[in-house]
Parts: structure tokens; C-alpha cells; sequence
């Protein structure tokens, strides 16, 4: 596919996506029915989506990732040739972030088997955020269901983690925890600010906190 075809394809995808976000948040039959009913189906349509997408662009088209991705296999690529992320390879990523590419490639030595594991990391952070948003937000189901509804169907999320495989969402999990930890007081829940974990810095921002050392 010619740089011009895929960009035709990803304007003809963000237009159908961008209309899905005001149409389905209006079907009121969405807004209906249990929390937990309304919570598996929506599992169940986004794994339904981003497969589909992903199987028609990699398996059945196969079409070869583009950007990070390619930056990602090579990095794996040299972890499982037992090589070391900044003794063996510099690397722009912190280390875990590699490891774990490393393990996906263990299964599936392909480009496109990096671009299924934001996928998985963004189902597992749609799940927290609707439990952390219903845990903070009680008296307001409608509303969550709506922001569920938007980023089902969200262009970005579409098109930056199924096609790109773009790695902040791996962030998102790790960060949920954090800022949604309820503290009591006065019969209150407030989210403590400014929170992060180890398994952010060693997924994402390590190599912004090490600094060059001697051979």
C-alpha cells in the first residue's frame, strides 16, 4: 500500500469512527439494562472491533507495521539475541518495555504480533477505567456510559493503538491504581495528585532518569 492509499484509508477511517462517536452515545437503549450487562457487551464490541480491524490489515492484507513498531522489533530482536537494553543497544525506551517485546516475539516473531499487545493493554485499561470510574463517580452511571460509548468508538484510540501500535497505553494500567486510590475523609473519596509506580518508570520514562556511563 502506497503512502497515499493509507492515507486515504485513515481519513476514510476517521470519518467513520469520528461519526460513531456521536451516534452511538445517542442509542438510549444503551442505557438500559444492568452495569454489568452493559459492561461485558462493551468488552465484547471492543474486542470485536479492534480484532477485526487488526486481522483484516495484518493477516488478511498483510500489510507491515510502520513507525515504532519497527523500532520495537529491532530492540526485541536484540534482547532475545541476549543482548542488554544501554550496555548492548541503546535503546529510547526503558527497559521492561522491551523485555515485554521481547516475550510477545517469543510466541510470534512478527511486527504485527507488537501491535496485538497494546491492544491487549488497552482492553485491560478500558475494564479499570469503567471499574476506577464507577468507584468515583457512584451517582453518575449514565455519564460513564457515555465516555465508555465515546472511546469505543474514538478515533485516536483506533488508529494510534489497533493500526500504529502505539505504546502509551501500557502507561494507562499502571496508573489507574494511582490516581484513583481512595482516601476517607470526612466520609469523602479523594484522589491523591501527582501519584506514579516503579512499573511506570521501567515501561516508559527510565531512560529520561539515567544518564551515560563508561564502558
Amino acid at each position: 500500500m502506497t503512502g497515499e492509499q493509507s492515507l486515504l484509508c485513515r481519513a476514510a477511517l476517521g470519518i467513520a469512527t469520528g461519526s460513531a462517536t456521536f451516534l452511538l452515545p445517542s442509542i438510549q437503549r444503551f442505557y438500559s439494562g444492568t452495569v454489568d450487562a452493559f459492561d461485558r457487551r462493551l468488552r465484547i464490541a471492543y474486542l470485536a472491533t479492534r480484532l477485526s480491524l487488526y486481522s483484516l490489515i495484518f493477516l488478511v492484507l498483510r500489510i507491515s507495521p510502520r513507525g515504532d513498531i519497527r523500532v520495537y522489533f529491532y530492540e526485541a530482536g536484540r534482547v532475545l539475541a541476549g543482548g542488554i537494553p544501554y550496555r548492548d543497544f541503546t535503546s529510547f525506551y526503558a527497559p521492561l518495555h522491551t523485555i515485554m517485546d521481547a516475550s510477545v516475539l517469543l510466541i510470534w516473531r512478527n511486527p504485527a504480533a507488537l501491535v496485538a499487545l497494546p491492544i491487549f493493554f488497552e482492553f485491560t485499561a478500558l475494564y479499570l477505567w469503567l471499574k476506577s470510574a464507577r468507584l468515583l463517580f457512584p451517582r453518575h452511571d449514565r455519564t460513564v456510559r457515555a465516555a465508555a460509548l465515546l472511546y469505543l468508538a474514538f478515533p485516536a484510540s483506533v488508529q494510534f493503538v489497533c493500526i500504529d501500535g502505539q505504546d502509551t497505553i501500557f502507561v494507562g494500567n499502571t496508573l489507574i491504581p494511582d490516581s484513583t486510590t481512595p482516601i476517607n475523609m470526612y466520609e469523602r473519596s479523594y484522589i491523591r495528585p501527582g501519584d506514579t509506580t516503579a512499573a511506570d518508570t521501567n515501561v516508559m520514562v527510565y531512560p529520561l532518569v539515567i544518564g551515560p556511563g563508561k564502558q
